[in-house]
């Protein structure tokens, strides 16, 4: 497994709009508390609510453990793997933030609704049909114990055809950051800063980078072209 540790950016307020992805069209989300992680991402095609889109996020201070796509069996729950806590998922035209443990087995449990208030997002035909833009209520999460005050937090984005978990199945079709999904970012959290694509230290993303692209139609919509995350802390 691989990980970058995205380097310090410029600390922005965030007011309409984020600035890290050159497609951000204008008119942002809305504020809810002044502590919050703000993200914005990017497909090369359009948004299939058929397919599943994953932001992973993981709180325990270790940048080698993850969060990675799943490949092969065992599938876990069906799409991420390695480490994480806590993940946004986009789905059938709806988005839900989902709490997540580790099964004994090691696999990363399906996960459980978090209360819809900790998140606040624009659905993505609202943004051309290409882009996802949420951000999340850091003071309330850490508060309702969904995610530690850390120093640094670990992210992958993950994008799947489908949500398999039979152990007989055969490899799925997905992209995560890098050229084989698991090149995840490890971002401080204890400051205000903007980490994107490639500006801040960052591998960049590539298009046309889709693991078993060739099992499915619609490799495009399964394509990350770019993202944005910010950390904005007042404390």
């Amino acid at each position: 497994m691989m990980s970058r540790w995205v380097g310090w950016g410029t600390s922005l307020l965030l007011v309409a709009a984020l600035g890290g992805c050159a497609k951000s069209p204008p008119g942002g989300v809305s504020g809810i508390v002044s502590n919050r992680l703000v993200f914005d991402w990017i497909v090369q095609g359009f948004v299939r609510d058929q397919f599943y889109y994953y932001v992973a996020i993981d709180d325990d201070e270790n940048s080698s453990t993850g969060p990675i796509p799943v490949i092969g069996p065992p599938f876990g729950n069906g799409w991420g793997t390695g480490s994480f806590t806590l993940s946004v998922e986009y789905h059938a035209g709806q988005y839900r933030l989902l709490r997540h443990t580790k099964n004994p087995d090691g696999t990363i449990s399906s996960g459980t609704v978090v209360p819809t208030g900790l998140i606040n997002a624009i659905p993505p035909r609202q943004l051309g049909g290409d882009e996802f833009r949420f951000e999340l209520d850091i003071n309330q999460l850490i508060a309702q114990g969904f995610l530690r005050d850390a120093r640094t937090l670990d992210i992958n984005f993950i994008i799947t055809d489908q949500i398999n978990v039979n152990p007989n199945a055969g490899f799925k079709t997905f992209d995560g950051l890098g050229r084989t999904g698991n090149v995840y970012v490890t971002i401080p959290f204890q400051v205000n800063g903007t980490f994107d694509n490639g500006t801040t230290g960052a591998e960049a993303e590539d298009v046309q980078d889709v693991v078993n692209c060739f099992q499915i139609d619609g490799c495009p919509d399964l394509d990350i072209a770019d993202w944005s995350i910010e950390v904005q802390r007042s404390r």
